[in-house]
């Protein structure tokens, strides 16, 4: 008890409701006594991972102790990705219908024309999907500052 208070750690053991024969954890040798001498000790900010601690009498570890089983619920945590940057998703229906379709390739070829060509086909392809994002945003935020997309 005194560890378990000097390190902040809680009993499990002894906080689930079990019949009097699952509880114990020793037989005092010759004698049909039990006693609760093994504990599962656990810092008190995970206690909640434990869902249940009882004694297995039938497992035969060749000792006076009865083995003591723990069932753990683990939280498995979100795995940032690093700086993956989601791409905008675009109502292309509603984008159709609202871009003035003139102006739009105006100044998408406007653009075109302000870059630098690249050295690799990969560059060329962000360039591209750059551009037509910005142009895209562009016109329909104009158009449609109220609305979504």
């Amino acid at each position: 008890m005194q560890l378990a208070i000097a390190h902040n750690l809680e009993i499990s053991s002894t906080k689930f409701q079990h019949s009097r024969i699952h509880k114990g954890t020793w037989k005092v040798p010759g004698q049909d006594i039990f006693n609760h001498i093994d504990h599962i000790l656990i810092n008190e900010r995970r206690m909640s991972v434990i869902t249940d601690v009882c004694t297995l009498r039938g497992s035969n570890c060749d000792s006076d102790h009865y083995l003591v089983r723990t069932k753990i619920r683990q939280r498995i945590g979100k795995v940032n990705e690093g700086t993956h940057k989601r791409s905008t998703k675009w109502n292309v229906t509603k984008i159709i219908k609202s871009l003035n379709k003139k102006k739009y390739e105006k100044n998408i070829a406007q653009k075109l024309h302000e870059i630098h060509p690249s050295p690799g086909i990969e560059l060329e392809w962000d360039n591209l999907k750059i551009i037509i994002n910005d142009v895209t945003y562009e016109e329909v935020w104009n158009k449609n500052k109220h609305n979504k997309c």
